[in-house]
């Protein structure tokens, strides 16, 4: 019983920090390439930079760039950090 619920909690903690975003059948990750970002995508509507936690215990900082989609009034905020895709978030556009 320990083993299913200590699974169970691993498959749901796992599945909360999963970020993707999936436009017109095309899933887009953590760590996926930003030529696979622009390829599938496009260019954003906006790009910026900030410096901020690299890791969630903030023991590593570095720069960042922010670049925004939206997509069937969904906002997403791709951070890329250095070529890779370090985060996705997303909230309703209106």
């Amino acid at each position: 019983m320990k083993w299913i619920f200590a699974t169970l909690v691993l498959a749901l903690s796992l599945a909360a920090s999963a970020d993707q975003m999936v436009i017109n059948g095309n899933a887009i990750r953590d760590g996926d390439s930003v030529a696979k970002l622009i390829r599938e995508l496009g260019q954003p509507l906006t790009k910026s930079s900030r410096s901020g936690c690299l890791n969630r215990k903030c023991t590593t900082y570095g720069r960042l760039q922010r670049w925004v989609y939206i997509h069937d009034d969904i906002e997403y905020t791709v951070e890329i950090l250095g070529d890779k895709i370090h985060a996705i978030d997303w909230r309703h556009a209106h």
